[in-house]
């Protein structure tokens, strides 16, 4: 899934996530799209540190990313 944009303040920019990344895997789970992202994330994770794997020019690389509670 590419990230298109991070929003200020959030997990993804604490984390190291850049517009243009393509998100392809959180812990050992592989990443298509965003509904991936939610069932994957589906609360129980929150407040846990997640293997975000990314493809940044050309390279794999992995974040660590805090999910925390949306807010509506």
């Amino acid at each position: 899934m590419r990230v298109v944009e991070v929003q200020p303040g959030s997990p993804a920019q604490a984390g190291g996530i850049e517009p243009g990344d393509v998100i392809v895997g959180l812990d050992s789970d592989i990443v298509t799209g965003i509904d991936d992202i939610a069932r994957i994330l589906d609360g129980t994770r929150i407040d846990k540190r997640v293997a975000t794997r990314i493809l940044r020019d050309g390279a794999v690389a992995t974040l660590d990313i805090v999910p925390t509670e949306r807010l509506p």
